[in-house]
């Protein structure tokens, strides 16, 4: 089963200088990433109200797999999706 907040829930993300995730807070606790499996750009309507985000789907050192996600607009990060 997985958990899916399609707003998201607000993460406090820790990034390395190129803007890269290493490690996230969630629901108070703390969240190291061990492998980034896949990572992608959304960029749409940009004439409109524009949707402009970079995911990453990873895995973390406590055994999560989850989606998380940077609102490049508002520079806040987001935990979208958690697999069980």
């Amino acid at each position: 089963m997985t958990r899916l907040w399609t707003a998201g829930d607000p993460i406090h993300a820790r990034t390395n200088a190129d803007g890269s995730l290493l490690a996230f807070r969630w629901r108070e606790r703390d969240h190291v990433v061990e492998v980034v499996i896949t990572r992608w750009r959304v960029d749409m309507r940009w004439w409109t109200l524009r949707l402009w985000r970079d995911y990453f789907e990873l895995t973390t050192h406590s055994g999560l797999m989850v989606v998380v996600y940077r609102d490049m607009i508002s520079d806040r990060w987001f935990l979208q999706r958690l697999y069980d």
